[in-house]
C-alpha cells in the first residue's frame, strides 16, 4: 500500500488539496481536515501542502465568470478523482487474491492460527 501511495496517489492528493482549498476559498464548500495524514510517511505531506492555494491568477483564466470557473474546477476534481478510483481498482484485485491465501494458507504452521473474532469475519467475508 505504501509504494502504491508514495508512486500513484501522493502527488494526486496534493492536487486534490489545492483544488479543495479554492473550492473552499472561491466557492465557500466546507473544508476538509487533511493532518492525519502528514503523520504518515508514505504520503510525503507537509503542512504547507494542506494549506496551499491554487494560483489566483491562473484560477481566473479558467474561465470569464464566476459559473464558467466552477465548471473548470469541477473537472479537473474529477481527473484526480479519476485517479483515485484507478489505484482502488488496482487495490481491489489484489485484495481478492490475498482474502483467498489469508483464508486458505497453504503452509501447515499458519492454518487454524486465527483468533476466534477474525476466523468469523473471514467465514462471513467468504460467504458473502
Amino acid at each position: 500500500m505504501d509504494k502504491l501511495i508514495k508512486d500513484k496517489l501522493a502527488d494526486t492528493l496534493k492536487l486534490f488539496i489545492i483544488y479543495l482549498n479554492a473550492a473552499v476559498k472561491w466557492y465557500h464548500i466546507k473544508p476538509i481536515s487533511f493532518k492525519e495524514l502528514i503523520d504518515n510517511e508514505a504520503w510525503n505531506l507537509d503542512v504547507t501542502d494542506i494549506y496551499a492555494n491554487f494560483d489566483s491568477n491562473s484560477f481566473t483564466a479558467k474561465g470569464t465568470n464566476k459559473r464558467k470557473r466552477l465548471i473548470a474546477l469541477r473537472n479537473e476534481i474529477v481527473q484526480v478523482v479519476t485517479s483515485f478510483l484507478d489505484v482502488i481498482q488496482v487495490v481491489e484485485g489484489s485484495a481478492d487474491l490475498s482474502m483467498e491465501q489469508s483464508l486458505f494458507p497453504l503452509k501447515e504452521e499458519l492454518k487454524e492460527k486465527h483468533t476466534p473474532h477474525l476466523a468469523l469475519l473471514f467465514s462471513f467475508l467468504k460467504l458473502f
